[in-house]
């Protein structure tokens, strides 16, 4: 374990953080309240814990007792291998699925193009079939011919209502990659996170005024 305490540098008012590395856990949080005693007055300062929310390895050790820091300044850095591994998988996780999207897109497309095709064939043969039968009721056309033109129109029927469920299937498809371009992308952000937190760093100007770590 880790704590690290920090005096706050100010004319008025001293403050201390306690810096808490328990089994290289490093988490944001209100530790205690205490008073400290100035040469002009008694001043209530808050200690705080400084814990972050990723777990590694302790690479390096910034700081010392009596040191100043500046805020922003790195006090502890943790292994950031793995987590750098994390971020480029995911990173490639959302580039895979991004790159779905266009090939979806044109599956889509081209079954539209293929339902507008059925869909022009469909007007025309049943117009012709109009015609066919009333030449039929006249005995101007052979039941054969005209039986043969009503396979046609069924064809053409069946043609497009396959063509309308494909574009069903891929625009299904489409929405499922958007799902999993939306979980890429938070997996991202986490691991994005999470490489974040593998350095802490002082919150605030001031003095370690004590420092002690067990592994």
């Amino acid at each position: 374990e880790s704590s690290v305490h920090m005096k706050k540098c100010s004319m008025k008012k001293t403050g201390i953080i306690a810096i808490v590395l328990g089994s290289a856990l490093l988490v944001y949080g209100l530790f205690e309240y205490f008073f400290v005693y100035t040469e002009d007055a008694y001043v209530k300062a808050d200690a705080i814990t400084l814990v972050s929310n990723t777990a590694g390895r302790i690479t390096h050790l910034y700081v010392r007792n009596n040191q100043t820091v500046d805020a922003g300044q790195p006090l502890v850095q943790l292994d950031t291998t793995q987590l750098q591994l994390q971020q480029t998988i995911a990173q490639e996780s959302l580039q895979a699925a991004e790159h779905q999207v266009p090939v979806l897109s044109a599956q889509i497309q081209a079954a539209q193009a293929d339902i507008s095709a059925d869909e022009t064939n469909m007007q025309y043969l049943q117009e012709t079939l109009k015609r066919s039968q009333a030449l039929f009721d006249v005995q101007a056309l052979s039941a054969q011919a005209l039986s043969h033109l009503e396979s046609r129109v069924n064809i053409a029927k069946a043609s497009l209502k396959a063509s309308k469920a494909a574009q069903q299937v891929w625009l299904a498809t489409l929405s499922e990659q958007k799902i999993k371009i939306a979980k890429a992308q938070s997996a991202l952000k986490l691991a994005q996170y999470e490489l974040s937190q593998a350095t802490l760093s002082a919150p605030q100007k001031g003095v370690i005024t004590s420092f002690s770590l067990s592994m």
